[in-house]
């Protein structure tokens, strides 16, 4: 055998290892991505599921307010619709722009709270409230 087919076959040969190396990691790239993806449709799920609990206690809240307008004679005299004492603004929603009632203010001061103590990564609170757009 000459010097270069011999050449010739130990390349061919190594392609070939290189090749089944290439298709197993492919392969797992394949199944890496399929994994990836439930775990991408699973937050989705997630993130609906939250978003509905989060609209049915809008609800709630606005039928509750509603209730306590009406026994206290109209939304002006509802001391939780009282404008807060706060120099922070709605920003963004149907009430942007607008002062904060005192509600609004017990919503957020219990978010501030969990930035401190419990969950670090909402500490900017109000950067929390304007970049998920909370008031929408």
């Amino acid at each position: 055998m000459s010097f270069a087919s011999a050449y010739n076959m130990a390349r061919a040969r190594a392609l070939s290892e290189s090749i089944g190396e290439w298709k197993v990691l492919c392969a797992n790239l394949e199944a890496t991505n399929a994994n990836l993806a439930a775990e991408v449709e699973e937050k989705k799920y997630k993130i609906d599921v939250w978003r509905a609990h989060y609209a049915g206690i809008e609800a709630e809240r606005d039928y509750l307010l509603r209730l306590i307008d009406e026994k206290c004679g109209g939304a002006d005299k509802n001391p939780a619709r009282a404008l807060a004492d706060e120099e922070y603004r709605i920003p963004n929603g149907p009430r942007k722009g607008e002062k904060l009632q005192k509600r609004d203010v017990v919503y957020l001061k219990r978010i501030a709270d969990l930035g401190k103590s419990k969950m670090p990564q909402f500490k900017n609170w109000w950067k929390l409230v304007c970049d998920w757009k909370i008031f929408d």
